[in-house]
């Protein structure tokens, strides 16, 4: 029978990659952010390309 691993400890910032410390962890859409403005840039980054390829080729 295999044992539960033990959730791992966010090492960094899925945006920025600063160094996380416990009291500051930022959890969104399954990833740890420093901070709210680097969860909405990720945010913006990832609806940026998105958009683009929205556009009707003409």
């Amino acid at each position: 029978m295999e044992e539960a691993k033990p959730a791992t400890k966010p090492t960094n910032c899925a945006k920025c990659n600063k160094v996380l410390k416990k009291k500051i962890w930022y959890y969104r859409n399954g990833k740890y952010f420093c901070n709210k403005t680097c969860w909405r840039a990720s945010v913006v980054k990832a609806e940026k390309p998105a958009a683009g390829e929205a556009k009707p080729a003409a």
